[in-house]
């Protein structure tokens, strides 16, 4: 049975949802920029206590993103075929193992290896839980969840720094460097989540205990919606769909240039904190997680306001009608042809067009000898003599 997906049923299993998924997904991804991030605390420490200089370290931190990239596509297909939920299990136990074994790094070879491996095993993460949101919440819901995600990784700046210092504080218990606590501890804070993830996140919605049949069948059937087969399943195939398209191509620039920002800032903030004569792990941590901040504004305002921002797009406009000039409908003969094609609507159109709106259709010569044959109705016309025709007509309003 079809449920719709507006129905107060859907509102409280997407609510029940929310409160038991995202609180889980949000833990692990908090845990992996917390465990991505904090090696820039150790920086000196390494450099002190294992000889890493500093071209060593900024190699083995950039060696990361190589094997997360590269494990990024065979991760997701796997992910594909057992389901996101053991897999994204599997990546918090196999980084969380990774993590906690980098207290063993004794020279650049070991660091280098750790950070290769600790790439490979958290590679698929954010697609694994990316792909269980479109099994549990429909579209029009998975913006919310999806905000509440992103939240994770800006916290894991913001308190990451701090929960990093504070271990890094341990040093020479038990004969271990402070940075050493550091990485077990986060380690095996990672295994437990691994852990929980395997055992309290459902796959689907039929799956979940605290779901009545109903909800489950409201939720699938609201995911559902809109969903269709992919018609090209070759990998030429889909190579050619996802980087033949500017917009694609363009996001991925913008993309890479905040990353190589952020994880610049992200890898050396500790350091230059250290050069300031600020002494103490847990205050150079704490220091360090202020560049946190901006970013947790940024994701908890930014979309609130865009969604209370007016559509500037001209096309979302019903035929007949002009930016700036909604008073009631225009005749026929003046809305532009492009209003009634969306994707030829340019804004020049609505210049010529609002010309013969103020100046008449027989008025003031605007564009030249022959007036509508000359320049207004034609693309040819003079913009320059349109708009002082504009102005001329505005002048003489506020004088009369």
């Amino acid at each position: 049975m079809s449920i719709p997906a507006d129905s107060g049923l859907h509102a409280v299993a997407t609510r029940k949802a929310m409160l038991r998924l995202l609180p889980i997904l949000c833990l692990a991804y908090f845990m992996s920029y917390v465990d991505r991030t904090n090696i820039a605390l150790a920086k000196t420490h390494l450099q002190a206590d294992v000889g890493i200089s500093a071209a060593a370290f900024g190699l083995g931190a950039g060696l990361f993103f190589l094997t997360y990239a590269l494990f990024e596509v065979p991760s997701n297909l796997i992910m594909y075929r057992i389901g996101p939920r053991r897999w994204i299990a599997r990546i918090a136990l196999s980084w969380g193992a990774v993590t906690a074994l980098m207290m063993f790094i004794t020279n650049d070879v070991t660091f280098y290896i750790a950070r290769i491996a600790l790439g490979a095993a958290e590679a698929g993460l954010y697609p694994a839980m990316m792909f269980m949101m479109t099994r549990w919440f429909a579209q029009k819901d998975r913006a919310t969840a999806v905000g509440f995600v992103y939240l994770a990784p800006t916290l894991g700046l913001l308190l990451g720094g701090p929960l990093g210092g504070a271990l890094m504080e341990l040093d020479s218990l038990a004969g271990f460097h402070g940075w050493q606590w550091m990485f077990l501890i986060e380690g095996l804070i990672t295994i437990v989540i691994g852990l929980v993830v395997l055992a309290f996140l459902p796959e689907v919605p039929a799956d979940a205990p605290w779901l009545t049949v109903n909800e489950a069948a409201a939720l699938t059937s609201s995911a559902e919606q809109g969903a269709h087969p992919h018609g090209e399943h070759s990998l030429k195939g889909n190579l050619g769909q996802a980087f033949g398209r500017p917009f694609i191509l363009l996001i991925g620039v913008i993309y890479f240039l905040n990353q190589v920002t952020m994880n610049g800032v992200t890898f050396n903030v500790p350091s230059i904190i250290a050069s300031l004569d600020v002494s103490g792990s847990f205050l150079i941590g704490l220091l360090s997680g202020v560049t946190g901040i901006g970013g947790t504004i940024g994701v908890l305002v930014m979309p609130a306001l865009f969604r209370r921002a007016p559509p500037r797009v001209p096309h979302h406009r019903p035929p007949g009608r002009l930016p700036g000039l909604d008073r009631g409908p225009l005749p026929a003969g003046l809305v532009p042809r492009s209003a009634h094609q969306p994707h030829r609507c340019h804004g020049h159109d609505y210049l010529r067009h609002a010309a013969r709106l103020l100046v008449g259709r027989d008025g003031p010569n605007v564009g030249g000898r022959g007036g509508r044959r000359a320049g207004v109705h034609q693309h040819g016309g003079s913009d320059r003599r349109i708009r002082r025709a504009l102005l001329v007509r505005a002048g003489r309003s506020r004088l009369g």
